[in-house]
């Protein structure tokens, strides 16, 4: 993965983050039940998208490169404590082997193995 610039920015609306990603904006926030605004998804429902999006991405990126007939992707996730649950259903005309192959190739989508390869070291500045 290349270099990515996010800026994320507290608003006065209590846990209210602005996100900026390139062209691209958008909001985080926690729910009710826990004193946030319910403005937008939680951190953690984000981390969900970034994995389920990206891990969509890969198998279609590598179906296409095969030709393999995979004409939808759909997967839903859960965490919870530090367990994420990924179920993924595949729709198209597609072999028990290629089945098996995209499970292998999910697997190696980058958000995954950033996720639970090598411990990621996070450098924090404060300025």
């Amino acid at each position: 993965m290349s270099q990515l610039l996010v800026t994320v920015e507290s608003t006065n609306q209590h846990f209210t983050t602005n996100i900026k990603i390139g062209n691209h904006s958008l909001v985080a926030d926690e729910p009710l039940e826990i004193g946030g605004s319910n403005k937008g998804p939680a951190p953690a429902e984000l981390l969900l998208a970034s994995l389920g999006s990206y891990t969509a991405i890969t198998l279609q990126m590598y179906a296409s490169h095969k030709q393999i007939p995979l004409s939808k992707v759909s997967i839903q996730l859960s965490i919870n404590e530090a367990i994420i649950t990924r179920t993924i259903h595949l729709s198209g005309n597609i072999t028990p082997e290629q089945k098996e192959k995209l499970l292998t190739v999910a697997n190696k989508c980058p958000v995954h193995k950033l996720l639970t390869g090598t411990p990621l070291a996070i450098e924090t500045l404060i300025k």
